[in-house]
């Protein structure tokens, strides 16, 4: 049937975004199909897609294609544990105290593109609960998470550091960006918009699993909403802008 649909429709999909379709239950309708390759081919294009481990688009049609990681569809499948609640086109929502997305992915062992000076990690909220201060993505043992501003108004974040950098902000919605580019060089950027740099040196890179609205699995649960999530090696500036746009994209392809 998809094959006959690509023959109507008079295109053809890139081939990892056969693959990411391959691995949902549930096809998309051909609008998403098309939304999917969008994001696949500038990725690409943007050099983006060669730098990342993970990625999940959580803002998906049902919960099983949330989890798909598309960049190596079939392996580091997302495990929702403890009941987060989905919702089509939004995402993973926490409760705050149990409930988070578990990768299946340990930076120490998966030997991917994610190393200790050179290290990017992001999650887009969407959602957000009335306090926060709670990790929306994170993995321990040196700590490397984004802890959205609480009642503070402070994020947090880490990367392969074993101490807290932090930065005053008026929201915790949108999209965020934590990076480390060396030994002693860090930094946070807010809808693609570097918003503060720190020179915590690094340590380890983290030995548990990473987590997605929570840290490690272990604490800090998160009850905002989290829309898209990735893991990988340092992203330029520029990088993280293609790929602010590019997710943004589809956000808005699925009506956010």
């Amino acid at each position: 049937m998809m094959a006959q649909r690509l023959v109507m429709e008079g295109c053809r999909l890139h081939t990892r975004t056969n693959r990411a379709l391959a691995a949902m239950n549930v096809r998309p309708k051909w609008s998403r199909a098309l939304l999917y390759d969008k994001l696949v081919r500038d990725l690409h294009r943007a050099n983006v897609w060669p730098r990342l481990d993970l990625l999940y688009v959580l803002c998906a049609h049902d919960n099983q294609a949330a989890s798909v990681n598309l960049i190596e569809p079939g392996r580091y499948t997302c495990v929702a544990l403890n009941s987060p609640t989905f919702a089509v086109d939004q995402g993973y929502t926490g409760d705050a105290a149990t409930s988070y997305l578990d990768t299946v992915w340990t930076a120490s062992t998966a030997g991917g593109r994610y190393v200790q000076n050179s290290g990017t990690i992001g999650a887009w909220v969407g959602g957000a609960a009335a306090d926060g201060d709670k990790a929306v993505i994170g993995a321990l043992t040196n700590g490397t998470m984004i802890r959205p501003a609480g009642l503070t108004s402070f994020v947090t974040y880490r990367v392969n550091q074993g101490t807290d950098d932090t930065v005053l902000v008026t929201s915790r919605l949108g999209h965020w960006t934590a990076r480390r580019t060396g030994g002693t060089a860090n930094a946070l950027f807010q809808d693609a918009t570097s918003i503060v740099t720190g020179t915590t040196a690094s340590a380890t890179i983290p030995t548990t699993i990473m987590s997605i609205l929570a840290w490690a699995g272990t604490g800090s649960f998160s009850d905002d909403q989290v829309q898209a999530a990735y893991v990988g090696r340092s992203l330029v500036a520029a990088e993280i802008s293609s790929l602010h746009t590019v997710i943004g994209a589809f956000r808005t392809g699925v009506g956010l």
